[in-house]
């Protein structure tokens, strides 16, 4: 077959001699034993001669069944017989979003396996494409996300993204490059695969108008979304001094338009991308509304907090005893009681109290103290009394002495604030050490 005579081997034949693909030193293939990706493979190698390149593939087996193994077997065949590499990787079903967390599951491999100056092709078309937006647009996907895919995104191309599929069909049939169907694309317990049976893709695709119109609407898109992404950026990178938390402040009222995509920011910082719209949306309500709150998210807490966005791992408080001289950990906390000897028989105890005391309540509403930590608070108990938080002052008069073996200024100026006269302003006092005040 001519290049000059096959539409997909002509258009892929001029994207392959670009700068940006020239310059690699090795063209990495995901391979999913599809006919998307098969003849890609396929064209890029009839095509060696133009981008002098090499070729490596990968493939990733998901465990699914009989089916990941047959493609698994014809990748590895196919790639024996043309001669080559293939790595394989197995990612086994995981119980939240499989689609969501096996494409991440991809994308950290392959960054892993690639090298520097590699670059990596993806089979995605213009169908593919035409579904990725349906499906965000069905999903309430925000303006922060992109609606769609992009050609070109660090090492990441997709060089038939702006092809019909009906050019992959021809050229596999005009060919006869080995592939095999995969059963879920069409399968209704998937979104997408509920999507294809109804044909919306297509049907955008079978109009001339259609194509276009949507294509210039992606464009319109960008050209909104891009700067306000920058510019929240720039207001992200200067706030996210903590790995775990972004101040409140960052969210206020003259950027309003920034909020939904600081959250995206903050979430991606801190590896909770996988965060459904639903939360997204409480976050950016709780927000709006100037409430607190916390969401639990797996092993971990989204504190929407007084001071800040905060991620923390839930902690599993149980009753704990304390003797003098010695350390504890207790939650995020190391504290250790030492000072003079007290003439206290047997340890303390720590405990969580499930009811705050009236007069506690508002010595941290007085001083604004963050929900976590009014939960995080143990309360003291020795042979003779209890130790709540609002007199851990006195403690230290009675010869008692708490301080942490590893000071965290989160915890120091909470002590700080807990510790202040009474009446006194301390609404900054645990903010200063943060950088956050």
């Amino acid at each position: 077959m001519k290049v000059a005579k096959n539409k997909l081997l002509k258009d892929l034949s001029h994207r392959l001699i670009q700068p940006d693909y020239q310059s690699a030193s090795r063209f990495i293939l995901a391979l999913s034993g599809g006919v998307d990706s098969m003849v890609m493979l396929d064209a890029c190698l009839r095509l060696k001669e133009r981008h002098s390149t090499e070729i490596a593939a990968v493939h990733f087996n998901h465990g699914t069944g009989d089916f990941a193994t047959f493609s698994q077997r014809l990748v590895e065949q196919v790639c024996e017989q043309r001669g080559v590499p293939c790595q394989v990787f197995s990612i086994r079903p995981s119980q939240i979003n499989f689609e969501f967390w096996s494409s991440s599951q991809r994308r950290e491999l392959l960054n892993q396996f690639s090298a520097k100056d590699d670059l990596i092709l993806l089979a995605h078309h213009r169908e593919d494409q035409f579904e990725t937006v349906l499906l965000s647009l069905f999903r309430g996907k925000g303006v922060p996300g992109t609606f769609g895919m992009v050609e070109c995104h660090g090492k990441l191309r997709r060089p038939f993204l702006n092809m019909p599929r009906s050019w992959i069909l021809e050229y596999a049939r005009q060919i006869g490059v080995p592939h095999l169907l995969d059963p879920t694309n069409q399968s209704k317990d998937q979104f997408r695969g509920s999507l294809r049976r109804l044909k919306a893709a297509k049907a955008i695709q079978d109009h001339g108008s259609g194509t276009m119109g949507f294509e210039n609407w992606t464009r319109s898109y960008e050209f909104v979304r891009r700067p306000l992404l920058d510019r929240a950026r720039v207001v992200f990178d200067s706030a996210f001094e903590h790995a775990d938390r972004l101040p409140r402040s960052v969210f206020a009222q003259d950027n309003r338009e920034l909020w939904p995509f600081l959250l995206d920011l903050f979430l991606a910082g801190v590896g909770c991308e996988h965060v459904g719209h639903r939360i997204r949306n409480e976050v950016l309500e709780a927000l709006s509304a100037n409430q607190n709150l916390s969401l639990r998210l797996d092993k971990y807490r989204l504190w929407i907090d007084i001071d800040a966005l905060v991620l923390t791992p839930v902690y599993a408080f149980s009753e704990m005893k304390l003797l003098w001289n010695k350390t504890l950990q207790w939650g995020p906390w190391v504290l250790r009681w030492d000072g003079p000897r007290p003439d206290v028989h047997g340890p303390l105890t720590l405990r969580l109290n499930q009811s705050r005391s009236k007069v506690e309540r508002e010595l941290f509403r007085k001083n604004r103290i963050p929900m976590r930590f009014r939960e995080w608070l143990p309360v003291i108990e020795s042979p003779s009394e209890v130790f709540s938080p609002h007199v851990m002052a006195a403690i230290e008069l009675e010869g008692f002495r708490w301080r942490l073996v590893e000071p965290d200024p989160v915890v120091a100026c909470l002590k700080k604030t807990l510790n202040a006269p009474s009446g006194s302003n301390m609404e900054n006092a645990w903010r200063r050490p943060l950088g956050l005040g």
